[in-house]
């Protein structure tokens, strides 16, 4: 399934095959973190089963729910009780024991001694527990094996428990208001199979095409179709020479941000539309987004700006900003104009 989706990615195919631009941990990262935002297979299933799991409704105890994916979270690096927390209420559902209700560790694991004294192990904590009172139930006095510091323990942990009604039920730690959501678990799965590329400083803006979006994600990482990366994949180029300017190498940062071409246009396309802001700021891609994300205090006229910057890399197409080097600045100029108008107007409809 993964080289599937791989293939389908690139555009490639069995009997054609496509340059990898981008590295598959770039590609799976979640975008607010530098990725793409593309569902790993592995994280796909695990919240699919999470969420059928979740779904039963012939299960006798609250974590019986959600007991049987805790060994496929651990496989995939995710503790189950960083993900679900158990709420109890009246105590009927929970287990005292076996379940995980009162931190990371049941308390089957944390008093192991007394667990082997008690003489009913799938005891409910409302089985223990009556209101200020705590009931306990050993095989043999615990005193006489030496284990009344444990039961002293035991008793100090949850002696603050207070029982209400309604039943028990399970808490989504992932998120703010505690209800499960399959991509907060996705999230969660990711991180700890992918290297977080960082903070994002790319707009996602619906107003703009997907192909743009991602051609622009590719230039922040200089993962483009210019000579010099293609040189260094060992693909044949007549030329290592910026066809605009013939002066310098045509690498990324050049043709986006160095090249007096591109640099003429932005700069007019930046003075027609108000913005002011220091050129030698601008080192790389990354520095214009970032300038383009934290300018103007109005969100329509900051939507508008990302559109018309995206447009000048961008334009209709993936790489059609190469082709139009070929024509008059004032040409490039009028139709970036009229393609982020327009794009502005149709888009904003949809």
């Amino acid at each position: 399934m993964e080289k599937i989706r791989r293939t389908f990615l690139w555009g490639g195919g069995d009997e054609r095959k496509k340059i990898h631009w981008v590295s598959r941990d770039k590609v799976l990262a979640a975008k607010s973190d530098g990725g793409l935002g593309v569902d790993s297979i592995q994280a796909l299933n695990i919240r699919q089963l999470t969420f059928e799991y979740l779904s039963r409704q012939n299960s006798t105890g609250v974590w019986n729910t959600i007991g049987g994916i805790k060994k496929d979270l651990l496989r995939h690096g995710v503790e189950v009780s960083d993900v679900f927390k158990v709420m109890v209420e009246t105590g009927n559902e929970t287990q005292l024991w076996y379940d995980s209700w009162l931190g990371p560790d049941n308390l089957k694991a944390k008093y192991s001694s007394l667990f082997e004294l008690e003489s009913r192990k799938k005891c409910s904590v409302a089985n223990r527990i009556f209101g200020p009172t705590i009931s306990w139930n050993w095989k043999s006095r615990p005193s006489a094996l030496g284990l009344k510091p444990a039961v002293r323990a035991l008793t100090n942990d949850i002696s603050g428990i207070r029982l209400g009604h309604g039943a028990d039920h399970w808490r989504c730690k992932l998120t703010g208001d505690g209800s499960y959501i399959a991509s907060s678990l996705r999230k969660a799965i990711d991180k700890h199979h992918i290297n977080i590329l960082g903070s994002s400083v790319q707009q996602w803006s619906k107003l703009v095409p997907i192909k743009v979006l991602s051609f622009i994600w590719r230039a922040t990482q200089g993962r483009i179709l210019v000579a010099v990366v293609l040189k260094t994949r060992g693909i044949k180029v007549n030329s290592m020479m910026c066809c605009s300017c013939i002066g310098h190498s045509e690498s990324a940062y050049h043709v986006f941000i160095d090249c007096s071409f591109v640099s003429t246009i932005r700069n007019n396309i930046m003075s027609w539309y108000g913005v002011k802001f220091d050129q030698n700021s601008i080192r790389s891609t990354r520095d214009l987004l970032h300038v383009v994300a934290t300018w103007g205090s109005y969100p329509k006229k900051m939507k508008r700006l990302v559109v018309i910057c995206y447009g000048i890399y961008g334009g209709s197409g993936t790489n059609d900003c190469f082709k139009w080097r070929v024509y008059h600045r004032l040409t490039v100029l009028n139709a970036l104009r009229l393609w982020s108008f327009f794009g502005v107007k149709t888009r904003a409809k949809m």
